[in-house]
């Protein structure tokens, strides 16, 4: 059996089809300026989301294989792009559901759950690659792909663009994505219309938290509390770190643990980073102490 190159890049049609009874839009006609950024935010979707789901690493062209006329109401595309970044980018955004296990997150599913509501919070474990939103007290747990699309200020605006602006003041308008054979693989129905608007203005606070076992030696210390200690890493590194070791600290506060100079522990040490704009914290904890 030939095995394809993993970087051939291979064309990948679907397409996205606006439809509203009693509109344009039932006989085949649609605004050309409307339709024309929707193309634009089509392209720019994909370039951006291949980017995000390859981390960088490949990217993918977007082609019209339809003539983008005014009367059209169907628009068909194809990728250029490894099967690979093609395959994550579409489910990633959710432009297909197809080969989807039932329930699985997107970005265009997650927007829909949000509901209109500004993302307080985004915090990813890079041990796990799970991503939690935090919206108005809600946590929502999803891969981190999936976090970073919704996110990512062009992936939204570009989803505006495609979804909500040609359809906008249309009353009953639906949103189709097609794959192949005109198969259908998402509908949008005119109440979700409204919420795929670009990113929400606000201090959107970025948490990434990562977990490594690493030794140490303590050169400070506080038999009193949790707080208050330092430590260096063999490298040189140094940094206040929050003991969270509840056993280590009942040996320390009963004398049982002898710190000597330059005494080695390997320990767990979680380094969490908060993102605001303009402003990174650092903040280290240790875990468990091993030994």
């Amino acid at each position: 059996m030939n095995q394809q190159p993993k970087d051939e890049k291979v064309e990948t049609v679907f397409a996205i089809s606006y439809d509203a009874e009693g509109s344009e839009l039932a006989n085949h006609m649609i605004d050309a300026k409307s339709l024309g950024n929707a193309i634009l935010g089509m392209d720019e979707l994909i370039k951006a989301a291949a980017k995000i789901v390859s981390n960088g690493s490949s990217e993918a062209k977007l082609k019209v294989l339809a003539p983008a006329q005014e009367g059209s109401l169907e628009v068909v595309f194809a990728i250029l792009a490894d099967p690979i970044t093609t395959k994550a980018l579409l489910a990633g955004v959710g432009l297909i559901t197809t080969g989807l296990a039932v329930g699985s997150a997107t970005a265009i599913s997650v927007i829909e759950r949000l509901k209109d509501r500004k993302i307080d919070r985004y915090s990813v474990d890079v041990n796990t690659k799970i991503a939690t939103l935090e919206v108005e007290g809600e946590k929502i747990e999803i891969p981190e792909r999936i976090a970073q699309l919704v996110t990512d200020k062009t992936v939204r605006a570009a989803l505006h663009k495609v979804i909500k602006a040609p359809v906008e003041n249309i009353e009953g308008a639906r949103v189709k994505l097609l794959g192949e054979n005109n198969t259908v693989e998402v509908e949008i129905a005119p109440e979700k219309i409204g919420l795929f608007d670009p990113l929400k203005v606000g201090s959107l606070e970025e948490v990434v938290t990562e977990t490594n076992q690493v030794v140490v030696k303590f050169i400070a210390l506080n038999f009193k509390g949790k707080t208050g200690w330092r430590i260096q890493t063999r490298d040189g590194f140094e940094c206040a770190v929050h003991i969270a070791d509840e056993g280590f600290m009942q040996k320390v506060t009963a004398n049982e643990e002898a710190f000597q100079k330059d005494k080695l522990y390997t320990v767990d040490l979680e380094h969490e980073q908060t993102r605001r704009p303009g402003n990174t914290k650092n903040t280290y904890t240790i875990k468990r102490v091993i030994n």
